[in-house]
């Protein structure tokens, strides 16, 4: 308690005392300046030095990149995964995922062909990535947008086998319908 006190009027106080910080050293700029003789990257044309401030100052620009080559291609994988977000996708998500959990107690890992084993977990990664994504891109459901992003933790924890762990999130998912 005492820590939580002590860091709001440490805050506070910050808050308190910036502007005037602030104002203090633009006035005491103003009055002493000294012009530095060399740049510091003196070798860098000054039109390159203002092109790569300007370019920081907004960040390089990585907004727009992040949603043009992350965000929206998701969004659109999502939007094409509108199947997943019916009664009837989610029905089918629920047999493939009873089918694999029995399929994974009844055969032996070790016992498993290699081949199985690995279109098994990229089945089970592209299920995953398809109920994320279509739950990224729900707008207006937003309980079955969650429970599409639980179904997708559901295929991952199914991947690292942890099948006890799951079992009993799988019976939350079937009363919250």
């Amino acid at each position: 308690m005492f820590h939580f006190a002590g860091n709001a009027f440490l805050r506070t106080y910050q808050l308190l005392v910036s502007p005037s910080v602030v104002t203090y050293r633009i006035r005491e700029q103003f009055f002493t300046l000294k012009k530095e003789s060399r740049k510091p990257f003196f070798f860098i044309p000054t039109s390159w030095s203002n092109y790569f401030y300007w370019l920081s100052v907004r960040e390089f620009n990585l907004d727009h990149w992040n949603f043009r080559w992350l965000w929206h291609p998701l969004k659109r994988l999502g939007r094409w995964a509108r199947f997943i977000s019916t009664t009837k996708g989610q029905q089918v998500l629920l047999g493939l995922f009873i089918l694999g959990l029995l399929v994974k107690v009844l055969v032996p890992v070790r016992g498993m062909g290699d081949s199985l084993s690995v279109y098994l977990t990229w089945a089970c990664l592209g299920i995953a990535l398809f109920s994320v994504a279509r739950a990224f891109a729900m707008y207006t459901h937003i309980v079955n947008g969650w429970l599409l992003l639980v179904s997708g933790h559901f295929w991952i924890a199914f991947l690292s086998s942890t099948i006890f762990v799951i079992n009993g999130l799988a019976v939350i998912r079937l009363y919250t319908r």
